[in-house]
């Protein structure tokens, strides 16, 4: 059977990046900007700032004294971030410049003339994930601030060579010497989150997508963030490196015109369904599944700019001999280059309340990557449009597809997310459900053919909000040793996702159901429309392929959130006041 080991000698790629045109990219410096110095997303004009920090409700963290700083975030794509820009200045904290390492493969004259270049891309994505900002003060600015400001940013770059066109070469040794490092660990430690901007077409059966998949599998406490791509609205655009199942795949929000308002897919961010690959069968099954799991604001950012003549600029007119430390590349950076990004530093967030909050402290699946997916996903606002597929068969609401196509479970909170992560039930004693409270999520462990049920502590209230995201491993093995994916250790089941209502602590009827076939996710947002005692449960219903043996166990992360939506009666009826009370509002005497 074939069994694809690592990537061609030479393979060309293409970016995910930034959709400007790199003649026409205008720049200036934050003391031109009259007062108007922005963190790291801003929209419209010098009057008409958003911050994406606070968009994505990160600022929660902010204000409990969590910046990241306890973890690690690792940046792969095609070259490094450039750490001379002002946005990386950490010298008030006695901290040195972001990044703080620097990962790549030793250069080969001949064929990598370009290998460990600076770029102007990674430094923008760099910007999102950990700029400190202008620190002028002594504190944290809103220059620049990016998402997990004081977690140190690790680059890893992979590029052998550089085009014109904005595509890059890489090699075998360029591609695995940053990732394998990063993920297995090195002498400095091991990032909590690995984000890569970067992508390539493809149907999801490369060598790169079956690596990738083995070492997050293999190392479940390193999360990958990857973006989804740019290539448009159409079915079937997600990128081949997106096409994996074991990272996190973003797409791109529309920039807010109102602070707070979520908003819908932009144009250019790539969505599914895509194909699943059988590796035991080699089979190519087309549209089979959804690929996006969380959207992130990815329009009109304001990002460090790095103009030096290396990396993807190379060439180009805008380059300096001698780069500028203070200039920032205008408003019009979009791509899902910066969605990703978003994502990861929000995990670096996450993980920083994880790693100091004594009940997550000591829990190990906190760290895990299926918990973390499951968390982000379960606290995620649904997108205008939203659409997973649900439909009403015999009185049950059933997806077989689990996400949207565009935006996966929905517009990224972290807010929401905190609460399920560190606020509600934080992982069960055991691996088999039990009683739980209206927000939390459990890792746990089931057999083919077996369930898990899980019962809310509190009957809820008529018109509930219930959102509940699962989340598994698709299984392989990578030899760090060999650089070679390892024979027979190929497995992938189906898990499926229940909602029912209880009759005398029992369930009683099926309410709802997630049961796609080829997602490693199952996802549920269904709106209960009469109060009363519910539970879900987790279903190990079959092994789509498994070419190990002595496969018995499969485990899972699930999470949860539960919210009350006004009654829509009640809603209208406090409009239909409203209306009244402007119309009888009296006139103002003049």
């Amino acid at each position: 059977m074939p069994q694809p080991s690592h990537p061609p000698s030479l393979v060309l790629l293409l970016l995910t990046c930034c959709l400007c045109i790199l003649p026409d990219i205008q720049t200036f410096r934050a003391d031109e900007a009259t007062g108007w110095i922005i963190a790291s997303d801003v929209e419209g004009t010098a009057n008409n700032v958003t911050f994406v920090n606070t968009e994505v409700k990160a600022d929660r963290f902010y204000n409990s004294g969590f910046y990241g700083s306890s973890t690690i975030i690792a940046n792969v794509e095609a070259g490094h971030v450039w750490g001379g820009h002002e946005v990386f200045d950490r010298s008030y904290f006695g901290l040195a410049n972001n990044p703080s390492l620097k990962l790549n493969a030793a250069p080969d004259p001949e064929f990598s003339p370009q290998l460990g270049e600076y770029d102007y891309h990674a430094t923008m994505v760099g910007h999102v994930l950990a700029g400190t900002g202008h620190i002028g003060e002594g504190d944290l600015g809103v220059a620049g601030m990016g998402m997990a400001p004081l977690a140190d940013l690790w680059s890893g770059a992979i590029a052998t060579h550089f085009h014109s066109n904005g595509s890059f070469t890489i090699s075998n040794e360029s591609f695995l010497t940053p990732y394998v490092g990063f993920f297995e660990g090195i002498a400095e430690g091991t990032p909590d989150v690995i984000n890569s901007s970067w992508g390539f077409s493809g149907a999801g059966n490369s060598s790169v997508t079956q690596i990738i998949d083995a070492l997050a599998s293999q190392n479940a406490t390193v999360a990958s963030v990857t973006s989804a791509g740019n290539s448009g609205p159409d079915p079937g655009t997600v990128g081949e490196f997106a096409n994996g199942h074991n990272s996190i795949v973003v797409g791109a929000l529309e920039a807010a015109s109102t602070p707070g308002e979520v908003m819908g897919p932009t144009d250019f961010s790539s969505r599914g369904p895509v194909s699943f690959y059988n590796p035991v069968t080699d089979e190519l099954i087309e549209n089979a599944r959804v690929a996006v799991h969380i959207a992130a604001p990815g329009e009109n950012m304001f990002l460090a700019a790095y103009l030096g003549d290396t990396g993807g600029l190379t060439g180009h007119s805008i380059t300096e001999e001698t780069p500028s430390t203070d200039l920032y590349f205008s408003y019009n950076m979009s791509g899902t280059s910066f969605s990703s990004p978003v994502v990861a530093g929000g995990i670096a967030l996450l993980k920083d309340v994880g790693k100091t909050f004594e009940d997550l402290s000591n829990t190990p699946e906190a760290m895990d990557t299926r918990v973390m997916r499951s968390v982000l996903m379960a606290g995620a606002l649904a997108t205008p449009g939203w659409d997973n597929g649900q439909q009403v068969i015999d009185g049950s609401t059933v997806t077989t597809q689990a996400l949207d196509f565009a935006t996966g479970a929905g517009a990224l909170n972290l807010d929401r997310s905190l609460d399920i992560y560190a606020l509600g039930t934080s992982n069960l004693p055991g691996t088999n459900g039990g009683e739980i409270t209206a927000n939390g999520w459990d890792f746990g462990s089931l057999g083919l053919g077996t369930w898990n049920d899980y019962v809310l502590d509190t009957p809820l209230e008529p018109y509930s909000e219930l959102t509940i995201a699962l989340n598994w491993f698709l299984h392989r093995e990578f030899d760090p040793a060999t650089l070679e994916l390892v024979e027979n250790t190929a497995r992938f089941s189906d898990l499926n996702l229940e909602v029912w209502s209880l009759q005398a602590d029992s369930f009683h009827q099926r309410i709802a159901s997630s049961e796609s076939l080829y997602n490693n996710t199952e996802f549920l947002r269904i709106v209960l429309e009469d109060g009363g005692s519910y539970g879900f449960r987790v279903l190990f219903d079959d092994i789509i392929y498994d070419d190990t043996s002595g496969f018995l166990t499969e485990d899972y992360a699930v999470a949860w959130s539960m919210v009350i939506i006004p009654e829509p009666v009640t809603l209208v009826l406090a409009l239909i006041l409203l209306s009244v009370t402007v119309l009888c509002r009296p006139r103002r005497r003049k």
